[in-house]
């Protein structure tokens, strides 16, 4: 077999696909990370995020074969996955989601006041609760536009829907998070 790029997800999922324990290991160190980090930051426990996880990797070894690439990006459908199975997970267990601890933040300046300090963090409380509050795609949007990082183009394959429409999504989710944001404060 030639030698696999690390780097080449494509590359990666398709050596998968033939079998090979090392080119899926590698999409696994890569990737579930930042498939955990969006379930959690969605507002899943540890735990679940844990299993959304595991189970999008099962999914991927089982049908790693069937992958044809140039039709999206393998990183897209990991997260395409991970997105559809975070929002089932909550349908599911029908617990509203946590709101995510964010961990080794540090509001402390050394210029800060005691009560500035726990002001900031009591705002943070408050657009956490806020964000929590949004429907299901709105929120995924949310957290895959500002802590994946991620375009509208990518947000758009990740949630099967238009470019046009992440846009909407995106402004009707803004509109609601100030809404929330308003009468939590």
């Amino acid at each position: 077999m030639a030698r696999i790029d690390p780097e080449d997800d494509d590359a990666l999922l398709k050596a998968a696909g033939e079998g090979s324990q090392s080119a899926f290991n590698r999409l696994v160190q890569r990737h579930a990370p930042r498939l955990h980090a969006v379930a959690q930051r969605y507002g899943c426990t540890s735990a679940d995020a844990d299993e959304i996880v595991q189970d999008v990797f099962w999914r991927v070894w089982k049908h790693a074969s069937r992958w044809q690439p140039g039709a999206a990006k393998a990183s897209t459908w990991l997260y395409r996955l991970a997105v559809n199975r975070t929002i089932d997970n909550r349908r599911v267990t029908g617990r509203r989601p946590e709101e995510p601890i964010e961990e080794g933040q540090d509001f402390q300046d050394n210029t800060a006041t005691v009560e500035q300090v726990l002001d900031d963090r009591q705002q943070l409380q408050v657009l956490r609760s806020a964000i929590s509050r949004l429907p299901d795609r709105q929120r995924m949007a949310i957290i895959l536009s500002t802590q994946q990082e991620k375009s509208n183009l990518e947000i758009a394959d990740i949630l099967g829907i238009s470019e046009g429409a992440v846009e909407q999504l995106m402004v009707r989710a803004r509109r609601t998070l100030r809404e929330n944001y308003r009468s939590l404060t």
